[in-house]
């Protein structure tokens, strides 16, 4: 039996039969470890460890990683007794077994907290026992946990980390602030000063352990130095945080400079208290605003409350689950107002009926003043706002969640910030594993309270009579918050109405439908508003349905209605007090989403008007995108709007505008990386052009089809689109349209290393065009030809075509292309050991990338660059440089690249002989070129891993991973790769000889 010994505090160090261990198989075995140790005696599932550590693998890759892994850290820690082993594993599990002969200081330390808690003593700072193991948890916290832990570790892992790092921290900021009133309490003055100078090297910002510790040096009888902790203190709060020592900090000075406290030569004084101070922030609050009428729940806050004081490290999420217009939203919003104070990072909100979740996420991205607006992925921008939240401790809300999938995205993770969503769906709850509330119909006196809050007390107290009409319109509206929210309205826009009345009415149209009683009480309520309406205004009212519930512009509504933005104004703001529709941000409005089925029937059931209405909206919209058509991000807040747009236009045979729509549309789709939304309103674009026979838009919607899916190396379903736009051209003659869907099918051919196919291809191009004299697709095409003979070693006639592409694209001005040349006439050089002039090829490009804000290129031209300084032997120059592509290729998701620099990357700690990262970048490339379907890619990331493994003596891994590459290589006749690979296996053969 081994005797084994982790320490996480202050840094990470591993004992086995006392002897230090320094080497581990990989940075990502030592990881697995100690998250293993950290949570011993749980069982993990391996998918979850998987995924914790391997974070962009498949989840077949990232399972094979860690089986991997597994195995060597068992040869690592000497864990190879199969009979008593101390890792446990299944198929499905794996955990970590804690044993006597094995300490950790972090179970210690929580034991310890356990023990402390749980211990019944009369008085707390005069309890010998908890003393002692207060004094062990002050000598095993020697600083945070897993402190520099260095090394390519995922964003995930790093996440447990910082969480594990601020419990902890405030852990050992309890132990001392116990531990320094105990000796207080004993009067112990230079123990209690030692433990309160670790406390303030732990929190120098805490001021009330700068208070505390003035307190004590007074009693020492050391007043001048208790005076001068004071000025300490006063410096360091004005450079942290900005501001002065608090008032009762103040107090303590003047008492001391008083000599009001003094030595103690008696019995201690009281201990005094600790708090921790915070600095203000300017933090986000995005919840709308507090209606005037509401009636609070109690118990349903009591219960969030309840839930919000647990001491759990991450809350499952809350939700509002309760039938359409029982005042869910209203209730999320008196929750963001009432707990705000609790959560220091601020509210955040976000509807899933009215915003994608792209553009949710954006927006919660913006109001912590990052920009991920060139993250076009949901995956990859959902990502970079859980790192974004980490820290932070926020309060969450979503709202209108119709299924799980909705919200997923959403959630931020691990951390401390809790979310609450509405839903009417209790499936969704159970999906989601999340805390209940299930907010019914009001209660009848909450009901009568928000009739009495909308119209005033006097009215409703008036008569008896009034008062017994208020208990029936609440009865008969089910207590259904919007219901009485509505007939409320209606009745205070009518003073000399008698409440009575209404109820007779209500009753009538209770009468008319044929509803369940909830949906008939809400559509009673609406009912009545609507017919006490003129009839202008009900017909206002029912064209907002055309939103179908989304937010519009009144200027939107102005065109629609036909009728003047100041009038438009004006009906809208007459129906937000009746509460028919809600005023938002912006000059918006919104219908509750019960109000707009209501308003929706009513339009359908006038056809005329509902034909009229439609086509307004598909004017509007069609306007509105051709207006200043390279504003894209105007079309933030309307994308919802044109997409239905597009729709309408379809649905009422208006095919050119359909197909209009499509045309006009498609550089903002290409600007902003929405394929999916694209590829959506292509579809109806296609449909379009076939009942109206147009092949000439058909071929163009099927060419932009096609190449949408090549922007995102899906070639599969690229090319078919893009042969068939190649067929129609031809039977159109288009030459320029034969040309360019030559050109993008050469480019899938290139990118699946199918050089003779693409070859062929671009000649085609090249002969096509040459007749027609296209500057910009010849261009291309030199481009394309370049890269073959590139690809090919053929240096000098890529050089040629580079620099012919460079000119052409200088001729017509198109940056990108000159770009594009530049960084490739740097490969060529590079080939050439020319590293001066590579480097000025690339500085060239950056500068052209600057002017014109391109990010993506700059992370190709930073790619180029890595390789420059790697062959240059500036192995940190490459990696630094590395890195930094790689960050821009995480947000503009350019995965070829990013296969590539990794695979540089790796390389460059292999150099180093930091050869953890050099495997786990060399993993992440040959896992990136295998999504791709790259077999070269492939062939080459494992060639390097096969290097990696070579450099740190694993053998067997060594030749495994080359013989894979060089099967590839052979495969594809790659000559230049079999001979290197020949080179390492005949090499290896010969040493294990």
């Amino acid at each position: 039996m081994i005797d084994l010994k982790i320490l996480c505090f202050n840094g990470f160090e591993l004992n086995i039969n006392n002897t230090l261990i320094t080497r581990f198989y990989s940075q990502k075995a030592k990881a697995l470890l100690i998250y293993l140790a950290v949570e011993a005696n749980q069982r993990h599932d391996r998918s979850f460890l998987a995924g914790l550590l391997w974070p962009d693998f498949s989840e077949s890759r990232a399972r094979r990683n860690l089986s991997q892994t597994l195995t060597a850290l068992r040869k690592d820690i000497l864990d190879e007794n199969k009979d008593a082993p101390i890792i446990l594993s299944t198929s499905k599990t794996i955990e970590f077994k804690n044993q006597s002969n094995f300490y950790i200081d972090v179970q210690i330390l929580n034991s310890n907290i356990n023990f402390i808690k749980n211990h019944q003593h009369s008085h707390p700072h005069q309890c010998a026992i908890c003393q002692q193991y207060l004094i062990e948890n002050a000598n095993v916290y020697k600083g945070p946990f897993l402190n520099h832990f260095e090394g390519d570790i995922s964003p995930e892992f790093e996440n447990w980390i910082l969480a594990k790092q601020e419990y902890f921290s405030q852990q050992a900021i309890e132990v001392l602030i116990q531990l320094s009133k105990i000796y207080e309490v004993q009067r112990e003055f230079d123990k209690a000063l030692s433990i309160n100078q670790q406390l303030l090297e732990l929190a120098p910002w805490l001021e009330s352990a700068h208070r505390f510790r003035m307190i004590l040096l007074a009693k020492k009888g050391q007043r001048i130095q208790a005076l001068n902790q004071y000025s300490l203190l006063s410096d360091i709060l004005m450079e942290e945080l900005g501001v002065s020592p608090s008032e009762e900090t103040n107090l303590i000075y003047d008492q001391i400079a008083d000599g009001k406290i003094k030595a103690a030569n008696g019995n201690a004084q009281n201990t005094t208290n600790f708090t921790v101070s915070q600095p203000k922030l300017n933090i986000p609050f995005q919840a709308p605003a507090l209606t005037p009428y509401f009636v609070e729940r109690k118990n349903h806050f009591n219960k969030i409350k309840e839930l919000l004081d647990k001491t759990d490290t991450t809350l499952q999420p809350i939700s509002l689950v309760g039938m359409g217009g029982a005042g869910k939203t209203t209730f999320a919003i008196q929750q963001a107002h009432a707990l705000k104070d609790q959560f220091p990072d601020g509210v955040l909100w976000g509807n899933t009926y009215t915003s994608s979740l792209l553009n949710i996420l954006e927006v919660w991205a913006k109001a912590y003043g990052y920009d991920f607006s060139e993250l076009t992925d949901l995956e990859s921008k959902a990502t970079a706002v859980r790192n974004m939240m980490v820290n932070k401790k926020a309060l969450v809300i979503i709202d209108n969640v119709d299924q799980a999938e909705d919200i997923r995205s959403l959630l931020p993770g691990h951390g401390k910030s809790v979310v609450i969503f509405t839903t009417r769906n209790k499936e969704v709850a159970l999906a989601l594993n999340a805390n209940t509330i299930h907010l019914k119909e009001f209660t009848p006196g909450n009901s009568k309270s928000l009739l009495i809050n909308i119209l005033g007390s006097s009215r409703v107290n008036e008569h008896p009579s009034e008062l017994e009409s208020a208990d029936q319109i609440c009865r008969l509206l089910n207590h259904l918050p919007l219901a009485v929210e509505l007939a409320a309205q209606k009745l205070k826009a009518r003073p000399q109405m008698p409440l009575a009345s209404l109820a007779v009415r209500l009753q009538d149209a209770q009468k008319r439908l044929s509803l369940k009683v909830s949906d008939q009480a809400i559509r009673s309520s609406i009912e009545v508003s609507w017919q006490d309406l003129a009839d202008i205004s009900k017909q206002y009212f029912i064209i907002i349905a055309i939103f179908q519930g989304r937010p519009f512009s009144t200027k939107a509504f102005s065109h629609i209605a036909g009728i003047d933005l100041f009038d438009a104004e004006d009906e809208l703001y007459a129906l937000s007090s009746l509460s028919l529709i809600y005023e938002q941000e912006n000059n918006r409005y919104q219908q509750h989403l019960l109000i707009a089925d209501f308003a929706l029937e009513k339009l359908m059931s006038n056809e005329s008007l509902h034909e009229l209405t439609k086509t307004r909206f598909i004017n509007w919209y069609f306007e509105y995108v051709k207006k200043d058509g390279k504003e894209y991000s105007r079309y933030n807040l309307e994308w919802d709007n044109i997409r239905s747009a597009i729709a309408y236009a379809f649905e009422l045979k208006q095919f050119e505008k359909c197909i209009e729509f499509c045309l006009f549309l498609t550089p903002a789709w290409q600007a902003k990386g929405l394929y999916a939304e694209s590829r959506n309103a292509y579809h109806y674009g296609l449909n379009a052009t076939k009942a109206l026979e147009d092949l000439q838009n058909k071929c163009q919607i099927l060419f932009n089809l096609g190449s949408s899916w090549l922007e995102q190396n899906d070639y599969s379903n690229a090319k078919p689109h893009l042969e068939e736009s190649l067929n129609i051209f031809y039977h159109l003659e288009d030459t320029q349209g034969i040309a360019s869907s030559f050109l993008q099918l050469a480019k899938i051919e290139i990118e699946q290393n199918q050089l003779n196919d693409a070859t062929d291809l671009l000649n085609k191009s090249e002969e096509i065009i040459q007749i027609e004299s296209d500057q910009e697709i010849l261009a291309n095409i030199y481009l394309q030809q370049g890269v073959i003979a590139y690809v090919q070693n053929v240096q000098s006639k890529a050089e040629q075509l580079f620099n012919q592409s460079l000119n052409a694209y200088r001729m017509k001005g198109l940056e990108v292309g000159q770009i594009e040349s530049l960084r490739l006439l740097a490969h060529v050089q590079l080939n050439k050991n020319n590293f001066s002039l590579a480097e000025d090829f690339i500085h060239q490009a950056n500068n052209i990338c600057e002017q014109i804000n391109n990010k993506p290129q700059l992370a190709s031209n930073l790619y180029t660059l890595t390789a420059v300084y790697l062959r240059q032997k500036k192995f940190h120059s490459a990696i630094e440089t590395g890195l930094e592509c790689i960050d821009i290729l995480t947000r503009t998701g350019q995965k070829r690249t990013k296969g590539m620099v990794s695979r540089e990357i790796s390389d460059a700690y292999a150099k180093i002989e930091e050869y953890d990262n050099a495997l786990q970048f060399g993993q992440k490339s040959e896992t990136i070129f295998d999504e791709l379907h790259d077999e070269l890619g492939v062939a080459f990331a494992q060639r390097q891993i096969g290097d990696v493994y070579k450099a740190t003596n694993q053998m067997d891994f060594a030749l495994q991973f080359w013989q894979s590459s060089y099967a590839i290589a052979q495969k594809l006749s790659n000559q230049t790769l079999i001979s290197s690979l020949d080179d390492r296996i005949n090499n290896l053969n010969l040493e294990q000889e």
